[in-house]
């Protein structure tokens, strides 16, 4: 799929950031990795800002450590809280 301007480049990329926190929520003893690529058809009339924007790849899902124990989630109070690691953040 082509990516014509900023905008759609945008909303691309906050997409990818939901399905890479659906997958964190989701199953929480796993590794989210990704990696950050230029976008296929980049738009000519870009800005300084929309030039940042960068197509956020899934890579497949592994272990975050050898047992349970590492998660991204965690009891605190009687609810969960989860620990993001902040470059996952906009």
């Amino acid at each position: 799929m082509q990516q014509h301007g900023e905008f759609n480049n945008f909303v691309n990329w906050a997409k990818s950031i939901h399905e890479l926190l659906k997958r964190l929520t989701g199953d929480p003893t796993a590794k989210v990795a990704y990696s950050l690529e230029e976008f296929e058809s980049p738009c000519p009339n870009m800005s300084a800002k929309g030039n940042n924007i960068k197509r956020l790849k899934l890579k497949p899902i592994k272990p975050l450590g050898p047992d349970d124990m590492y998660r991204y989630d965690h009891a605190f109070r009687g609810q969960v809280i989860y620990s993001i690691p902040k470059n996952f953040l906009p």
